[in-house]
């Protein structure tokens, strides 16, 4: 009995002496650990993300670097192939362009200075018909003569007494436009020389005729015209011992007022639109010429079949697309990546344009001139594309009173070179370059 009390009390003892477990962590505290938790492994993902999107992104850039040049260089090494095909020959007063499709002649007439001439003496004879009446003829005359008879460039020295010098000759036309054209002592042209909207100095000789439309003409003491000196809407200086053979003619002074000057002005625009149309009608003849032969058959062949997905295709490009071509171009030359793919869809919008303008027109040239060679074609289709804008230019420019005439027929001269340009370049969308019938 006493052996079993005494197991009792040291069996209470021992449980008496044992330690108690410690309290649980407060509930706010094990939900800031778990939340620090999951933050630290969301940051450690993105920072995975991040390294493998940088990794991306450097591999990407130097992969579209280099395909970007590969295909500039294909471009490139494609015109010249093209180019090398082409032969540019100069003789007989004719121009010869030829590749292995076919060859293109353009004659130069041996009588283009005087063609000039002509169609000087047409513009003047224009401005002489249209000129308003408040300008008084005669007493301009009147003056010039009047002021004439003071001046003298007599340097006192006889001229039988000067030993003959041999002159620097000049074979062409001397042609200045809104600039000044010296003939020096020492010079011979052996041509026309005109001036639009500048000073002509004439101190040598001179074949042909001497022509100055609102600007000054300066006869020195040596000069020799062979033909006609004309100045109009502008002043003429003359020395005394001074030489026209064909005879002085000065249509009114420099003092014509706003009309002369609107009527000048229009002469301008109209020859630079002249110039503009002749530009753009040898660039058009270059790019058809180094185009693939097979390919220009398969976009003349869509054209053909399909006009009407051509032309609605190609209104789309004219209106929707080049604004978005432009964006795109703004954003590829914002970056330096982007520059060589900006060249090459530069030089691809070059040529979808001179293309499409030769693909129209040599349809509308075969049309008129009934079949025949593909290039004479060409070039008949690009000038019926241009005449009324030209039309409209010349009547605007040169016939008072037929300004409103003028600007209707640049409209429609716009309106056709737009529905030219939409149908070629919608066709040449549809076959991809003329990759797919």
């Amino acid at each position: 009995m006493a052996a079993g009390l005494l197991a009792l009390v040291c069996l209470a003892a021992g449980v008496t002496a044992q330690e108690s477990p410690a309290p649980p962590p407060p509930l706010a505290d094990r939900t800031a650990q778990a939340l620090e938790d999951s933050l630290r492994q969301e940051l450690r993902a993105r920072q995975q993300r991040l390294d493998q999107l940088r990794k991306d992104l450097t591999g990407r850039s130097d992969k579209d670097m280099n395909e970007a040049m590969a295909g500039l260089e294909r471009i490139i090494k494609d015109i010249e192939t093209e180019l090398n095909d082409l032969n540019v020959e100069v003789r007989d007063n004719t121009i010869f362009f030829s590749n292995p499709t076919g060859d293109l002649r353009i004659a130069i007439p041996e009588n283009l200075g005087e063609r000039f001439s002509e169609s000087i003496n047409a513009i003047t004879a224009t401005i002489l018909a249209e000129i308003p009446d408040s300008v008084d003829f005669q007493r301009e005359i009147r003056r010039f003569q009047e002021a004439g008879k003071s001046w003298s460039w007599n340097t006192g020295e006889a001229s039988q007494d000067r030993k003959p010098r041999r002159k620097r000759v000049i074979g062409d036309d001397v042609i200045a436009l809104d600039d000044d054209a010296l003939v020096a002592e020492d010079e011979l042209v052996q041509g026309d020389v005109v001036v639009i909207k500048g000073d002509a100095t004439v101190l040598g000789e001179v074949t042909g005729n001497v022509v100055v439309l609102g600007g000054e003409l300066t006869l020195g003491e040596d000069a020799v015209v062979h033909e006609k000196a004309v100045v109009v809407f502008g002043d003429m200086r003359r020395d005394a011992d001074s030489e026209v053979r064909g005879g002085v003619r000065v249509i009114a002074s420099s003092g014509g007022g706003d009309d002369v000057a609107s009527l000048l002005t229009g002469q301008v625009g109209a020859a630079a639109k002249v110039a503009v149309a002749v530009v753009l009608l040898l660039l058009v003849l270059l790019a058809v010429a180094v185009f693939p032969a097979k390919r220009l058959a398969a976009v003349d062949r869509v054209l053909r079949t399909r006009p009407g997905p051509s032309f609605a295709v190609g209104l789309l490009w004219l209106t929707i697309g080049h604004l978005l071509f432009l964006v795109i171009m703004a954003v590829l030359v914002a970056t330096v990546i982007g520059i060589p793919l900006a060249l090459l869809l530069g030089l691809a919008y070059v040529l979808l344009g001179l293309l499409a303008l030769g693909v129209a027109a040599r349809i509308l040239g075969e049309r008129f001139a009934g079949g025949g060679r593909a290039f004479t074609a060409l070039f008949i289709g690009i000038v019926l594309i241009s005449v009324p804008g030209l039309l409209g230019a010349a009547l605007g420019g040169a016939v008072a009173g037929s300004s409103g005439l003028g600007s209707l027929l640049e409209l429609l001269g716009l309106m056709i070179h737009a529905t030219a340009y939409s149908l070629g370049s919608g066709a040449l969308l549809l076959s991809r370059f003329g990759g797919r019938d």
